[in-house]
């Protein structure tokens, strides 16, 4: 058994919980003494066989509860079923089985719960004890097994190994041993007619004598037509032979024709070339005198390249002493560039320091307010560092009463969330309750349907056990009538003797037992044909039963279906009935939620902590803008410590600029 998913409702500890153990292939379910983890396994000892540790059946069902309801998905036998057990308290309770099938689940579900109790059991072939001593071991009770009797051990074990199995088996072989028994003596009938055929062997070995003499001949003639089939066989080889020589040749034959044609062609060939050499040698002196000038024409072009190479000599050395010229231009050019750009610069230095030395004043006033500003600066940081810790407890206690603020917003939106659902639910209500009605209606109507399907089927039954007894008598009818025919017939032979003293019988004595034995004849065979009437009568009636039963359970098909439908409706108006309780729990809460949060009425303790350390802070009179504008005053003096540091520089450049100044004039 492989658990698929687990439904919960009011079991124990759990009010409504679904357990998927789809995907899973080993699961470890953990937690503390008193988490309910036995529950979950006891929730299926309960659905499966109704058994569980509670002491009364209604302890299983959740404080305060009404009812309980478990939903078992399993799989056993490569087959999926569901079991849903219920039970409300100080009353009865529920029990369905169900069987996954392409559209859906089916319901399997007997008259009662007894009955589908023993349909689970079927499908499922294992009993709750055999369960409790092998796959699960309850809590504390790890050793229930080994206190058993030795008798019940064995029976628990031969649950498990399904040595049941071996008894069907046992008894499967020994219906075979008396199939076979009755097949040995139907055997043991059938040699005696070989028997009989054996005493005829006389007339068999004749024939068999003849029919060896005609095998003889045969066989002589089958000898003759091989010797002719082998010598066929060899002239059929030399044929073979000659026509592969045949073949042979005639590929020669072929491969001959092809170099011929071949050969033509090159034959051809040649001599379109001899003609075209023919040709060439009648202008010989044509060809010479060609070759002649081609001669003098290549020593005119020696002669003009030995020119071209010595006029590109000279003209390179001329370029090369040009670049050489044009270089020591340039860097001469470039040398009065730099020193001009240098005396230019060193101007532009001299102007730039005096600028700068024209700001001294400027600078030392911004140096004294820059002074200032660092004073007001260090103050508002040693202030500082005494506001930070207060203002990050601050930080954190508004997180916190934010966070407090947010789960009851949260909290306000699931109770309107669910304050809808419950008045949808609740407004359903009375359609509803006009459907279970409806439905019940329905299943009333099958389940009267349902009973005089039952009063057919006992009446076909009926019927069926009054053939059996009229086909019982019939048989016996016919064993008498068979004795009476056999006495009549030994009556009728001469001598005839009595058939129940064996002693010779006088003509009176005979005549007498001859009547009284037709008589009995008669009586029986006129007994035999009204059993036979009565047979033909109940075979109508059973006929007629057969078909109305067809019909009615034509009529009772959407029975389960019905059922199932009642249960989910029966659900659903429980879960209706419910919402008008919750409907008020959550107003009630509601309320309380939305004035909490208009009147902030929340987290008491944190607040009253928040507006101390917001006196502290007041006192301590700290503003971050302040700081902020403080910061922005020692950057907008920062300038005239760069502004000294640049007039201590100028001043040493001036003195530097007045020694460079006449080298570069020079």
């Amino acid at each position: 058994m492989i658990p698929v998913k687990l439904t919960l409702k009011n079991f124990l500890s759990y009010r409504d919980s679904i357990l998927d153990f789809r995907g899973l292939h080993t699961a470890c379910i953990c937690g503390s003494n008193g988490a309910g983890k036995s529950s979950l396994l006891e929730a299926i000892t309960w659905a499966v066989w109704g058994e569980s540790r509670a002491a009364a059946e209604d302890d299983v069902i959740h404080t305060g509860s009404k009812d309980v309801r478990v939903d078992f998905v399993f799989q056993a036998n490569g087959q999926v079923y569901r079991v849903i057990r219920t039970r409300n308290r100080g009353g009865t309770g529920g029990l369905e089985l169900q069987v996954e099938t392409p559209s859906g689940f089916k319901a399997l579900t007997g008259k009662g719960i007894r009955a589908t109790q023993d349909l689970i059991l079927e499908h499922v072939k294992l009993d709750y004890d055999t369960f409790i001593n092998s796959a699960y071991l309850r809590q504390g009770r790890a050793d229930e097994f080994m206190l058993k009797r030795p008798a019940e051990r064995k029976q628990i074990l031969a649950e498990l190994l399904k040595l049941n199995q071996y008894d069907r088996l046992e008894e499967r072989a020994k219906e075979l041993s008396r199939q076979l028994k009755a097949r040995g003596e139907e055997i043991e009938r059938s040699l005696d007619g070989i028997k009989g055929q054996l005493q005829q062997r006389e007339t068999i070995t004749q024939q068999r004598t003849d029919l060896e003499n005609e095998l003889n001949q045969l066989q002589q003639a089958q000898q003759f037509e091989n010797i002719k089939l082998q010598s066929l066989q060899v002239v059929q080889h030399q044929r073979q032979n000659w026509e592969e020589q045949l073949g042979f040749v005639r590929q020669q034959f072929t491969n001959l024709t092809q170099d011929c044609d071949r050969l033509e062609k090159e034959k051809l060939n040649i001599s379109s070339q001899l003609v075209n050499l023919q040709q060439l040698l009648g202008k010989t002196a044509e060809i010479q005198a060609g070759y002649q000038q081609y001669q003098n024409l290549q020593t005119q072009e020696e002669a003009y390249s030995a020119k071209f190479q010595a006029f590109n000599h000279a003209q390179q050395q001329r370029q090369q002493q040009q670049q050489q010229l044009n270089k020591q231009i340039q860097a001469l050019e470039r040398q009065l560039q730099q020193v001009q750009a240098q005396l230019e610069a060193l101007l532009q230095q001299e102007r730039d320091i005096q600028q700068t030395l024209g700001k001294s004043g400027e600078v030392e006033v911004a140096l004294k307010q820059l002074a200032a500003a660092r004073q007001r600066l260090q103050y508002l940081d040693d202030l500082q560092m005494q506001v930070s810790p207060a203002l990050l407890q601050r930080q954190q206690l508004q997180t916190q009463i934010d966070r407090v603020q947010a789960n009851l917003v949260a909290r306000l939106e699931q109770i309107v969330t669910n304050e809808n659902q419950l008045q949808r639910t609740s407004k359903r209500q009375p359609q509803i309750q006009q459907a279970v009605l409806a439905v019940a209606m329905q299943i009333e109507e099958l389940e009267k349907t349902k009973v005089y399907l039952q009063r057919v089927q006992e009446k076909g039954q009926e019927r069926r056990h009054f053939i059996e007894r009229l086909q019982a008598q019939q048989r016996e009818y016919e064993r008498l009538l068979g004795e009476l025919e056999q006495k009549l017939q030994m009556l009728q032979t001469p001598n005839a003797v009595c058939p129940l003293c064996e002693r010779p019988l006088e003509e009176h004595d005979w005549n007498r037992v001859v009547n009284k034995t037709e008589s009995e004849y008669k009586d029986t065979e006129g007994q035999l044909w009204v059993f036979r009437e009565q047979m033909a009568v109940s075979d109508r009636e059973i006929q007629v039963l057969r078909q109305e039963y067809r019909d009615i359970s034509q009529k009772l098909s959407p029975y389960d279906t019905l059922r199932e439908q009642r249960g989910q409706l029966a659900a659903q108006l429980e879960s209706s009935s419910d919402a008008g309780v919750e409907l008020h729990n959550i107003a009630t809460e509601k309320e309380k939620l939305e004035r909490a949060l208009h009147l902030g009425d929340y987290a008491p303790d944190k607040q009253a902590e928040l507006r101390q350390l917001d006196e502290y802070l007041q006192n301590l009179n700290y503003n971050e803008k302040d700081h902020a504008l403080a910061r922005n005053e020692v950057e907008r003096w920062r300038w005239a410590e760069i502004k000294q540091a640049q007039i201590k520089d100028a001043a040493k450049n001036q003195a530097r600029l007045q020694q460079r100044k006449p080298e570069l004039e020079a």
